[in-house]
């Protein structure tokens, strides 16, 4: 049986797993490709990506002679794969190699900070002979010139204030300045940062622009100043960037203020923030760069270009413009570069921070403000499960059968689960992630489509909620008087809903209670109920009630925005998992109350039920109570629905919350204006509930989770995989035949469960 052919890298693999003697057989050639292809696979699938680099890593770091011990565990196979892909650049090196880099790396450091003068290396300067910006500064104090025991100068001598003996390392020119010259090149913390966030393994523990070159130069220096040697002043980073803020000397010629001004003196203004961004993506951990769509040092550079181009356009002049970087370095966060790479915080927005005038450095926006905990997410989730779509779910059991209506609301909850987490990226807006799709059409379309789809089903949500509240509260309250009680709960952040939210569960609860209660003392409809249909062929009920479920519970266009609510603390709520452990526990809840609600609903009153369950409750008090739902309103769960209604405008807000307050507001306005004149004219709850089911199924439950899947979603292997491929496929196409069979669906189909009904409880007159 001939094998397959191996890859260009199994075979690159092959020969750095052979042994270096060609005489000795250590292990056979078959056997060794076995291995090279289970190395290949496992390299391939490491989360970190560049799987290109990591092969080439291996191929010339494993057949070093420190490291054979390596590659004979690997090949007999008592170490896994897994260890060789987790080795980084001086994991590969030898002991006395990697202290001979620690050496090298601290006599680079010396050479740069520590010279053999007492002087520092400056960048604040500029060179009145050449123009270069790059001199030694020596303090000399008040010291005076004495010879033959002769004293020259006086506290008021006019170069008395020249405490700094300054000398160009390009022309060699010595002039005197004052102490603001101080301001030296702090490659020490550059080092730092790029050692911390390095990724690629290479030999240089300084990684910024120049080092090399930096490295190589020798500052010059006289005879006297090696005589006269002291330890180098140690100035802080702060107080280095604060001495900018000082007027250049009248010796030096100012820099003109240019875009393209050389790297030394860029470097000089914006080392600092490029160290603090580094940090602060480095706190984000390696989970962070999946979603981000660009790397720490790719945002920096992004931010160092802004604040140049600004700065030339004269924006600020450089003594400020430094100082104001100074603060913004010290006030940087993770947050910040969360909100910078999502563009939820613009780059002139962070750049035109001020300390005194602006909230923007003391946390508003640089930092994340205190959300919702993940108790209270959870509450939430099932708040948004319980609008007006599980008053109707009784009407859709009476056409699909109990068995079928509970399999069905199992089915409905798991996939709505699943693609919840497939479309659980760090994008606060639905809109805002579908953009991150590949290719010039696929990304646009798919944006416009499901931001269209979002702005319409949730509409016409909102508009059967006024639908149940008009019917109540016309009679008791003004008109208008409702838009006045919606309006400021739309503008309202989720923490202070759990309350609300809280309410809106007990209520539901209370309902279902309420309907035990009759159930139990009425008994079963003496109409009959079918427990067990057909499974094939289905009834025709089954696709409204599975349209009504939908409906009931898709709340993926919500989910990225109320995401966004959740605390960030230490170990931070706002994590995948954290979200998806209130997921799981919310839509359990969501299972349990679905399934009760809907059965002991349809028990007690059959075949007939009432497309709004609250209708047959009866003129009794335990009936107008439960309409009534706190709101002292005998015919209606208006409170219920007026809780579940700021959670559903929040995803309409979410794309212009980025245009300021004043259009949210506006926006909100819009909405919930538009909402309530559309209801006045539309009153028939049940087809605008059936309508909006079976149109979410194909944006937010077929087509938005099925792309992001095929494209975001995990690793490149896992996306590659044949499984994950055609599941997605399926999801998508599945999503679009549902989708369009509900739309000539619309009705229960209750007369017509007889014939497909196996087992049945009661007397059954379905029609009468």
């Amino acid at each position: 049986m001939s094998q397959p052919s191996a890859t260009r890298p199994e075979r690159a693999l092959l020969a750095a797993l052979k042994t270096d003697n060609p005489d000795i057989d250590e292990y056979p050639e078959r056997y060794l490709r076995w291995v090279a292809a289970r190395l290949a696979r496992a390299l391939e699938s490491d989360e970190t990506g560049q799987f290109a680099d990591r092969v080439r890593a291996v191929c010339f770091n494993l057949p070093k002679p420190h490291n054979h011990e390596r590659r004979r565990a690997l090949c007999n196979r008592t170490a896994p794969p897994s260890s060789i892909c987790g080795l980084r650049g001086d994991s590969w090196a030898s002991s006395d190699r990697r202290a001979e880099r620690r050496a090298e790396s601290a006599r680079r450091l010396r050479q740069r900070i520590v010279t053999d003068t007492a002087a520092v290396r400056t960048r604040a300067v500029a060179c009145g002979a050449c123009g270069a910006m790059d001199a030694m500064a020596t303090a000399v104090g008040d010291q005076r010139e004495s010879r033959k025991g002769e004293t020259w100068g006086s506290k008021d001598h006019e170069e008395a204030s020249h405490r700094v003996r300054l000398q160009c390392n390009k022309c060699g020119a010595v002039w005197h300045g004052g102490d603001d010259a101080l301001l030296f090149c702090d490659e020490e913390e550059e080092a730092a940062a790029a050692a911390a966030s390095e990724g690629s393994g290479t030999d240089n523990v300084l990684q910024g622009p120049g080092a090399e070159a930096a490295a190589a130069r020798s500052p010059p220096s006289s005879s006297a100043d090696r005589a006269s040697q002291q330890p180098s002043a140690e100035i802080s980073p702060a107080a280095a960037l604060a001495a900018a803020a000082a007027p250049a000397p009248a010796a030096a010629a100012a820099p003109t203020l240019r875009g393209d001004l050389p790297p030394p003196s860029r470097a000089a203004g914006l080392r600092g923030l490029r160290s603090a961004l580094l940090r602060a993506a480095g706190r984000l951990g390696a989970e962070h760069d999946a979603f981000l769509g660009s790397s720490p040092e790719e945002l920096s550079a992004r931010l160092e270009e802004e604040a140049w181009r600004r700065a030339a356009a004269g924006a600020a002049q450089l003594p400020a413009h430094v100082e104001r970087l100074a603060r913004l370095a010290r006030a940087i966060s993770s947050g910040t570069l969360d909100r910078l790479a999502t563009g939820e915080l613009g780059l002139a927005q962070l750049l035109d921070a001020d300390e005194e005038a602006a909230p923007l450095l003391k946390g508003s926006a640089l930092t994340e403000a205190p959300g919702v905990s993940v108790r209270g997410m959870a509450v939430n989730l099932v708040t948004g499960g319980l609008g007006a779509g599980i008053l109707t779910l009784p009407w859709g059991m009476a056409g699909a059968s109990v068995l079928t209506a509970l399999l069905l609301t199992v089915l409905v909850v798991v996939l709505n689960g699943f693609t919840i987490m497939i479309l659980e990226h760090q994008r606060f807006d639905l809109g805002a992630l579908l953009a991150l799709l590949p290719g010039r059409w696929l990304g646009p379309v798919t944006q416009g489509f499901c931001n269209g789809l979002v702005w319409v089903v949730i509409w016409m949500a909102l508009v059967g909620y006024i639908i149940v509240v008009q019917d109540c509260m016309t009679p008791l309250m003004p008109a208008g008087t409702m838009l006045a009680v919606v309006l400021p709960l739309s503008l309202t952040d989720l923490k202070f809903l759990s309350s609300t939210s809280t309410f809106s569960v007990g209520v539901n609860f209370y309902l279902f209670a309420l309907l035990c209660v009759r159930l139990a003392l009425d008994g079963v409809s003496p109409e009959g109920v079918c427990l067990i249909a057909s499974v094939a062929p289905l009834p025709p009920g089954a696709i409204a009630f599975f349209a009504v479920m939908m409906y009931s519970v898709i709340i993926q266009m919500c989910i990225l925005p109320m995401y966004r609510e959740l605390q960030e603390r230490n170990p931070p709520d706002r994590s995948p998992d954290r979200f998806q452990t209130a997921l799981v526990g919310s839509f359990g809840t969501l299972i349990a109350l679905y399934a009760a609600f809907a059965t002991v609903a349809y028990l007690h009153f059959g075949p007939h039920v009432s497309d709004n369950v609250l209708r047959d409750l009866g003129d009794s008090f335990w009936g107008n109570s439960a309409r009534a739902a706190m709101a002292r309103d005998p015919s209606s769960d208006a409170a219920v629905v007026v809780c579940v209604y700021p959670i559903m405008v929040k995803p309409m807000l979410a794309p212009v919350e980025a245009m300021g307050a004043g259009r949210v507001r506006l926006a909100a306005g819009v909405i919930v204006a538009s909402v309530m004149v559309c209801a006045c004219y539309v009153s028939n709850l049940g087809f605008v509930n059936a309508i909006s089911g079976t149109v979410s199924v194909s944006g937010f439950v077929a087509l938005a989770p099925g792309v992001v899947g095929l494209y975001l979603y995990g690793t490149a292997a896992q996306r590659a995989r044949t499984s994950w491929r055609v599941a997605m496929h399926a999801l998508i196409w599945f999503g679009l035949l549902l989708s369009g069979v509900g739309m000539f669906y619309q009705g229960n189909y209750a007369t017509a469960l007889e014939q497909y009904c196996w087992w049945s409880i009661g007397r059954r007159e379905v029609g009468e």
